[in-house]
């Protein structure tokens, strides 16, 4: 928007104010006397009585009012047909005056209707204002006001006639009656009276309300610097000094103008001290954050000092915002070329980042510069904005060159429990992971005793840069053999090893050979004609295991088919051949039913045929042998004959 044009725009439109001659010609202050007649939930209002004013008329408190008789009333309703039905002009359950005329206004008390005094100031032109409404739809009469302005001791001041007062084509109040007065040089209150000079009867009925006084004083266009802005806005913190200025119109009404500029920090108005001239005014701004509102206030001669008599140019603002605080980081202000950094901005709700050459990249809140290289480095400065105040602040970012490790060897055998030494090379700090059999993870040159084939990751570091390197260290670890354990079996039989190896061997073998099928086999079919001790032999690069298994060759039990318990010594028992070297044995004899009728542990005294201490029956029994040797369990039947 054009601030000159806007600016000659207030002045136009006052200057065209100026052409009303009812009306003031310069601005207004705030009013000194105001009459609305209060205000009440009741339809009728008291009496007139000072200091709200006197009447000659005759109070009336019911309605309507008759001839000689007013009324204090909030509506006209249900008072006369003929008259127009209306609220006081006021609102909000306002109260206003109706009068209704004298017949003869010569009668006693004459035709003044209204009488009071008004404190003002001196030597000040004021505007008077009063709303009258006629209250009558259609008549020939109608009311004819002179309202007379004088100082207390009588002498007039200014004398207006209103003329016949029409009726109106609605029940609306019209324009306000105004006018001009001055007071004296000596003298300031001054006395309102009003009379209704025609003749009472058919007609000449009246609402009256709002009377106000307003002092008249200079126009004057108030605004910051040589524009005139009416608004400004500052940043706090930032020293400055703003200029007040004013363009004064016209000073209608005075004679020797004064003038005083006044603020207003949220806590009421009061002068600025010096600040007592219409020519710009240079002022520090105020350093709290908030809203400053300037006026300039104008009086007459000492009416200056005093406040009732000041009239105010328009408000003008200055708005003081929060200067924001700029912050500006990083997670590391040292970094590896290569790596990608995020810039963090805060404290505004804008931002523009610049790089070291002054050059504008970003206008995020935390930019990343990603891959970033030496040439890079430096400062970083950024500009942070928040309701339209800036603040700056900076980060600077060193680069360092990229680093790469290597570690040697990088694959290397070992046997289990001997030791490797690993090298690393390309920082001037070392990390190694796992450190599980290293002689120390923080070295360049650990030991590694692994017990276990083994990755290790070793991070060089110089400053913020890192790189890493892999070694491999096998472990070749001792094979686990089992030649399978013991075994045993009858003479004459064959009995199959159940070796087994785990890891890694070069070569594997049974002694002795003797008796086996195939001595290079894990699994190999054993025949010993004696108990005999195996040995399974299994060779790794690194060392030699071994595991022994024990065939026990037991000898061959016979069991005879038959036997005849008769008493006659001669095969009178179950005689089983070679039983006696199984001590452990058991040996159990069944019917064709399957009941058990004999069962022992070692066969130290032969079966005789009975059975709990009875003779059982001749027939045929089954029986089981178990030798309790990892062999066979033998079974067969036999006849029993008596």
């Amino acid at each position: 928007m054009n601030i000159r044009a806007f600016t000659f725009g207030i002045v136009y439109l006052l200057i065209s104010h100026l052409c009303n001659a009812q009306t003031c010609s310069g601005s207004f202050g705030p009013a000194l006397f105001t009459q609305n007649f209060g205000s009440g939930s009741s339809v009728i209002g008291p009496a007139l009585s000072a200091p709200v004013g006197t009447s000659s008329y005759t109070y009336s408190g019911s309605t309507p009012p008759n001839d000689g008789q007013y009324t204090i009333a909030n509506s006209t309703n249900g008072m006369y047909g003929t008259w127009w039905t209306i609220p006081d002009h006021t609102g909000n359950q306002g109260y206003m005056m109706v009068v209704n005329a004298k017949f003869d206004p010569t009668d006693a008390g004459g035709a003044v209707f209204y009488t009071q005094q008004a404190p003002l100031c001196m030597n000040t032109t004021y505007q008077f204002s009063v709303y009258f409404k006629n209250l009558n739809k259609v008549s020939s009469l109608k009311p004819n006001i002179t309202i007379t302005i004088s100082t207390t001791g009588g002498t007039p001041l200014k004398t207006y006639f209103t003329n016949d007062i029409p009726e109106d084509a609605s029940d609306a109040w019209g324009n306000a009656t105004t006018f001009l007065f001055t007071t004296p040089v000596n003298q300031s209150d001054v006395v309102i009276k009003m009379e209704n000079t025609n003749h009472g009867g058919t007609g000449n009925d009246f609402a009256m309300d709002d009377i106000t006084i307003k002092p008249c004083g200079p126009v004057m266009v108030a605004g910051f610097g040589a524009a005139i802005l009416p608004t400004y806005n500052n940043c706090s913190g930032t020293p400055q000094k703003d200029t007040l200025s004013v363009q004064v119109v016209s000073t209608a009404g005075y004679i020797n103008p004064q003038y005083q500029w006044q603020v207003n920090a949220g806590n009421g108005w009061s002068n600025i001290p010096g600040a007592t001239s219409s020519a710009p005014y240079i002022f520090n701004q105020p350093a709290a954050v908030g809203t400053y509102q300037y006026r300039l206030a104008s009086a007459d001669g000492t009416n200056i000092n005093t406040s009732s008599c000041l009239i105010y140019s328009n408000l003008i603002t200055l708005t003081v915002t929060q200067s924001p605080t700029a912050t500006a980081s990083t997670n590391n202000t040292t970094v590896c070329e290569g790596s990608n950094v995020t810039l963090n901005g805060g404290g505004g709700s804008s931002y523009k980042w610049t790089d070291p050459n002054g050059t504008v990249f970003s206008n995020l809140q935390n930019p990343v510069i990603s891959n970033i290289t030496p040439a890079q480095a430096g400062k970083y400065t950024v500009t942070v904005t928040l309701n339209g105040c800036t603040d700056q602040n900076s980060v600077t970012l060193t680069v360092q060159p990229k680093i790469t490790a290597t570690v040697t060897p990088t694959n290397t055998t070992i046997c289990a429990g001997a030791s490797t030494q690993l090298l690393a090379s390309g920082g001037t700090s070392y990390t190694w992971l796992p450190t599980t059999g290293l002689s120390d993870p923080n070295i360049a040159n650990p030991v590694a005793s692994p017990t276990e084939t083994t990755t290790y990751t070793v991070t060089a570091t110089t400053g913020s840069c890192s790189s890493t390197a892999t070694a491999i260290v096998n472990v070749i670890k001792a094979p686990i053999v089992s030649a399978g354990g013991a075994k045993s079996i009858i003479m004459g039989q064959s009995v199959r090893l159940n070796g087994s190896i785990s890891g890694t061997v070069l070569t594997y073998s049974w002694s002795p050979a003797t008796s086996l099928d195939n001595p290079n086999s894990l699994t190999p079919l054993a025949t010993p004609t004696v108990s005999t001790t195996y040995t399974l032999t299994a060779t790794s690069s690194c060392t030699t295991v071994t595991d022994t298994a024990r065939v026990t060759v037991y000898d061959k039990v016979m069991a005879p088919n038959a036997f005849s318990p008769n008493g006659d010594n001669i095969n009178d028992t179950w005689d089983i051949l070679g039983l006696v070297t199984y001590p452990e044995s058991v040996v159990s004899v069944y019917t064709r039913n399957g009941q058990m009728v004999y069962t022992v542990k070692g066969y130290s005294k032969p079966w005789d045929g009975t059975y709990n201490g009875k003779i059982l029956p001749e027939g045929t029994y089954y029986y089981t042998i178990d030798l309790k040797n990892q062999g066979p369990i033998m079974s067969g039947y036999v006849t029993l004959i008596r």
